[in-house]
Formats: C-alpha cells, structure tokens, sequence
C-alpha cells in the first residue's frame, strides 16, 4: 500500500525548519520502500504580502500566549497548510509548535522530527524505515 510523506521545504532539496513559515511540501509517495512518485505542492500566497514583511519585526505573531486554540496564531495561511497535506499519512520536518504536532496527529498523520537538512539525505532514511525523531525539535509555542 502506498505512503505519503509531506516534507515542509522552501526549495525542494532542503528540509525547512519551521513548519508554519514554510512555502511548500515536498510530498513523496512510497510503496514497498521505494519512491515511485513525488511533487511539490507549493503554498499561495495566502494573506497576501502584509504578512511576509513582518518576518523581520519583533513583533512577528506566532501565537504565543493568545489562547485561541487553533495555535500557529490563527493565521489563515498557517491554516492552509494542513489542507495542502490532508491526504498525506506523515509529516517529516526539521521543527513545529506542539499546537501543529497535535493538530496533524489529530487529521491522523504521524509526525516525525529530523535532524537532517537534506531532503535527498532523509528519503535514503525513509526507505529503510529507521527514521530517528528528535523530540527537542518541537518548540513550545
């Protein structure tokens, strides 16, 4: 039976370190160990720009202490990303809030951690099924 795995990168070849500011996915399917295909789904630009030129402010929202309880501080953008990977059975990626962790487990996609960069690097770890989650990769948010 085929896998999806949705991996949050910028580029394709890297692994982006913070699920909710990444661009895009790159989603890989899986069958008996072997890639048989993959795409980049890259994100819209959901919320238009105003949000992107706030990346170099202090005041940059990621949901800290707003008890909304969506986490990832509400924003319609962070919210697409679940959509673009729904059909996905994993998520792995370099670091998200645990409010992301909980929510992705809660659609029933597995997540995993790494400490790779290199996408290429990662995919020879998923075919041998001994991927190592590293659980200090979840920020508290």
């Amino acid at each position: 039976m085929p896998i999806k795995i949705a991996i949050p990168t910028s580029d394709g070849k890297t692994i982006f370190r913070h699920f909710g500011q990444a661009r895009a996915f790159l989603v890989v399917t899986l069958e008996n160990g072997e890639l048989i295909h993959q795409e980049l789904r890259e994100m819209p630009d959901a919320g238009g720009d105003e949000h992107h030129h706030h990346h170099d402010h202090s005041h940059h929202d990621h949901g800290h202490g707003q008890g909304r309880g969506l986490g990832m501080g509400g924003n319609p953008a962070h919210a697409a990303k679940f959509d673009y990977i729904a059909d996905c059975q994993y998520l792995i990626g370099g670091g998200m809030g645990q409010s992301a962790v909980q929510r992705l487990q809660n659609m029933g996609i597995q997540v995993a951690l790494t400490d790779h960069k290199n996408i290429d690097d990662l995919l020879e770890e998923v075919k041998t099924g001994q991927v190592k989650h590293n659980p200090k990769r979840v920020h508290s948010h």
